[in-house]
């Protein structure tokens, strides 16, 4: 008996070791280091956006939900299909036009990504993300 709970103890310890050490070095990890009230620097509020005089809207979320509804002129483009995406992107895209990108919703990570990865790629700083995502755009136009 006293041999099994040292087996169990030691698998226990093994497994969570094992678990605690993927999480640290997964490369797609939350980041958990920032402070609650943290904002990100590409994050950018739908009041801010809607005051801009031209914009690139991005679209990060899937070829379906695009198809079912989008934000006017928005081009689609996301981490599956980011070859296709891009090439109509560099042909709408001037640099000094701001481009924000939305998804899903606030919980929606995919934007962050899309207009972390296409400020890397182009050398632009004026590449946002909305804040809440296709959500929010859809709540401000029916106000």
């Amino acid at each position: 008996m006293r041999s099994a709970f040292f087996q169990c103890f030691w698998l226990l310890l093994l497994t969570t070791a094992a678990a605690v050490l993927t999480a640290w070095f997964h490369p797609q990890a939350p980041d958990y280091r920032g402070s609650a009230g943290e904002r990100s620097p590409l994050a950018i509020t739908w009041a801010e956006a809607s005051a801009l005089p031209t914009v690139l809207w991005i679209d990060a979320r899937s070829a379906d939900d695009f198809a079912q509804g989008h934000a006017p002129n928005a081009l689609l483009l996301n981490e599956d299909e980011w070859d296709a995406g891009l090439d109509a992107v560099m042909m709408r895209w001037a640099p000094e036009q701001t481009v924000i990108v939305y998804c899903d919703a606030a919980a929606c990570r995919a934007s962050e990504a899309v207009a972390l990865r296409l400020s890397r790629e182009l050398g632009a700083d004026n590449i946002y993300y909305l804040e809440g995502g296709w959500q929010t755009w859809q709540e401000a136009l029916s106000r």
